[in-house]
């Protein structure tokens, strides 16, 4: 038998990227109850398909939020500065921290059931330098996890640290950017069942920019 709760739903889709008066966005989220639970970010730094750095997450399920704790920064500005470096620095940055508890269990809120295992899916883009990392948990029925992802013109890195019950995935892949058919490295680890994670990935830069307008950067 499902257990009724008495719960907060929260439904959330953000979308951030290039705009005429935005081009610093900061985002701040902490949370705690039970629930239903679905969060959707979208972020990018380029007005261009394929350019730039992208950051794309999804988080949903039901049961307990002991904690979430988000913060992103997004900087779309196009302010080259000058120097004796290899390649031009810009202020163009994504920058996520989360750390969050879930446990999961189905709930009925006004008569309505749900009943949905964790999932929390992150994949971060680098176009410039030609790399992605992610990291996917599924079918979780405890998720405790603190994340970092940062990525300008020059790296592309993402810790994770986690205890799950379920299904875990993190991947990396390094592509030439004048060359999408030349891949560098690429690798991916998968967990199935209880496990305590701690990976560190980062990719450093590529002076090369393509100019090919395809998808060629696919999740690991």
């Amino acid at each position: 038998m499902k257990k009724v709760l008495l719960a907060v739903l929260l439904a959330m889709v953000v979308a951030i990227g290039m705009a005429s008066a935005a081009d610093y966005i900061y985002m701040k989220i902490d949370a705690k109850g039970v629930g239903y639970k679905n969060m959707e970010v979208r972020a990018q730094t380029s007005n261009k398909t394929y350019e730039g750095i992208a950051l794309s997450e999804l988080e949903t399920g039901t049961g307990l939020v002991a904690k979430e704790r988000y913060e992103i920064t997004v900087s779309t500005q196009d302010d080259a500065k000058t120097g004796n470096a290899p390649c031009k620095e810009y202020n163009n940055y994504i920058d996520e921290k989360k750390e969050v508890d879930f446990e999961y269990m189905p709930i009925v809120y006004q008569n309505e059931s749900y009943d949905f295992k964790w999932t929390e899916k992150k994949c971060v883009k680098n176009y410039i330098i030609g790399s992605v990392v992610d990291a996917f948990f599924t079918k979780a029925e405890k998720l405790q996890k603190t994340e970092e992802a940062k990525a300008n013109e020059t790296f592309n890195t993402m810790s994770v640290v986690a205890s799950v019950a379920g299904k875990a995935h993190v991947g990396v892949k390094s592509v030439d950017p004048d060359d999408k058919k030349t891949t560098y490295f690429e690798g991916h680890q998968e967990w199935v069942g209880v496990f305590d994670i701690d990976s560190y990935i980062e990719t450093r830069e590529n002076c090369s920019v393509g100019t090919e307008v395809t998808d060629w950067l696919g999740c690991p």
